[in-house]
């Protein structure tokens, strides 16, 4: 499938004609994809490169937000490595509890990877279990 679009080109070429080209650009074939199969890729995405998928499309948004299994390790926070630790835990902790904030939908897995004790509060993670179990 192709679209046509007809564009006037005259003010590129700095004349006063005015020639209409025809250009063929292909669909968006990411936004047609059927639900089911967004849902089968995201599943095998980290939670950090499913929430990046938000940007896709606007079928993609939020399609997020109804993972049935959610993995919270280290490549939540990778990205700060050179940050000081309390810096990551917080961000850490910021991340978790906005993942599950804006969830909608059933969750099946909850994974919690607790590497290098980047969770000290257990006031934290008791927090999440009463979310996940309320």
């Amino acid at each position: 499938m192709y679209l046509c679009l007809n564009m006037n080109i005259s003010y590129l070429k700095g004349t006063k004609s005015t020639p209409r080209e025809v250009i063929d650009v292909e669909p968006d074939r990411i936004s047609y994809l059927p639900g089911h199969v967004i849902d089968c890729i995201l599943s095998y995405l980290p939670i950090k490169e499913a929430v990046r998928t938000s940007v896709l499309s606007n079928k993609w948004k939020n399609k997020w937000y109804t993972l049935p299994n959610l993995v919270f390790d280290e490549q939540c926070v990778s990205h700060l490595a050179s940050e000081d630790p309390l810096v990551i835990e917080n961000k850490f902790l910021k991340i978790v509890d906005h993942v599950l904030l804006v969830h909608s939908g059933v969750i099946n897995m909850f994974k919690f990877v607790d590497y290098e004790n980047l969770v000290s509060d257990s006031a934290d993670i008791d927090r999440w279990i009463l979310h996940l179990t309320g």
